[in-house]
């Protein structure tokens, strides 16, 4: 008996094969391509949020009721009235609203939520969640036809004193007094040796504090003209120390930072001589005041928005040259000065003229 063999084929086998790969491959080609523009669009939704947060945290910062600002000098937001409330909600969704859409490439997303929350009355936390509806490309072939992403971030406000704190240049009360009648009218502060604060003199000082009672050199005067003393002050003190040996001349690049903003400087009656170059002043209080300008002696003045030529010359003319920072009077108050670093409490008075700003943290 004869068996005969045959040829099997198996051409049918992989079409087969080639079919079931290809739903997988198409599955995987979906899913990357569907991925890749879900990440962008997430990337996008991402620093439309983030930018959101700011600039809504800012407007909180700058919203007012009438002409009252709801935050900063001696305001905190646990006290908020109704009306107070409303306004920073209403900034916050506004300009969330806004800075959203100018940051989204796609001109497609949303903010869902704006959540404007009070802790602890020194801290306002603003937190925008925004969205963007999304058609899959190849998803629906799998059954996925929209899908939602979103993001968040939150932006606090804080109270900096940054330029606003307290500058180690004594004033003069007497001069403090006639500016404080004369609200909008450019004073000088005299900051020499030879003309004197209050018209007291003593060697080898030039109106400038020592707030620590330490060796302080250069680079602390020039920290605490930039950034404001961190430490306490407390107001009278007829021995707070002033700094024999120091000069302008070395922090004139800190002294621009402060020309045209309102700081903070020490009031006080004049020196008192003590031993040797020892002498002190006696602090009786402190100035809020917006800096005009200043002379160091050496090179130009530097004249801001409210420096007064007139007023100067005298000094610029002088034989030797004498140093002087010109300021308009805000405002004064005695009692303490908290210092306590970078930031401060809403409420806190030595706080009245920090800057309030927002951070991006979460």
């Amino acid at each position: 008996m004869r068996v005969q063999l045959t040829r099997r084929h198996d051409d049918g086998a992989i079409a087969i094969i080639v079919a079931l790969l290809s739903v997988v491959l198409i599955g995987m080609a979906a899913f990357a391509i569907d991925f890749g523009n879900a990440y962008a669009v997430k990337r996008q939704l991402s620093v439309a949020v983030d930018a959101s947060a700011l600039d809504a945290a800012r407007a909180v910062a700058g919203a007012k009721v009438g002409t009252q600002p709801i935050l900063g000098g001696g305001r905190g937001c646990a006290t908020w009235s109704s009306a107070q409330r409303a306004a920073a909600n209403s900034a916050a969704q506004a300009t969330a609203a806004a800075t959203n859409a100018a940051n989204d490439l796609s001109g497609a997303s949303t903010v869902d939520r704006v959540t404007v929350t009070c802790v602890g009355d020194s801290r306002v936390e603003v937190e925008v969640v925004n969205s963007r509806s999304l058609t899959p490309i190849f998803g629906g072939v799998f059954g996925a036809d929209n899908y939602v992403p979103a993001r968040s971030a939150t932006a606090a406000i804080v109270a900096r004193l940054g330029i606003g704190g307290l500058k180690p240049y004594v004033a003069c009360n007497t001069v403090v007094d006639a500016a404080e009648a004369a609200p909008g009218v450019t004073f000088v502060m005299d900051l020499d040796n030879k003309i004197g604060v209050c018209n007291t003199t003593a060697p080898g000082q030039w109106g400038i504090v020592d707030f620590d009672g330490g060796s302080n050199p250069t680079g602390d005067i020039e920290d605490w003209t930039e950034f404001g003393y961190p430490g306490q002050v407390f107001a009278p003190n007829p021995a707070l120390p002033a700094d024999p040996g120091a000069n302008l001349g070395p922090v004139r690049n800190e002294l621009d930072t402060i020309v045209d903003q309102v700081v903070l400087f020490p009031v006080v009656t004049g020196f008192t001589q003590g031993p040797g170059n020892n002498a002190s002043f006696n602090l009786v209080g402190f100035v809020a005041a917006k800096v005009c300008g200043y002379y160091v002696g050496i090179g130009s003045p530097t004249q801001g928005s409210c420096y007064d030529a007139a007023k100067a010359a005298p000094y610029i003319s002088a034989n030797p040259r004498v140093r002087f920072i010109q300021f308009q009077y805000f405002d004064r108050f005695t009692g303490g000065y908290a210092g306590g670093g970078p930031t401060c409490n809403f409420t806190d008075p030595s706080c009245k003229y920090a800057i309030l700003s927002a951070q991006l943290y979460r």
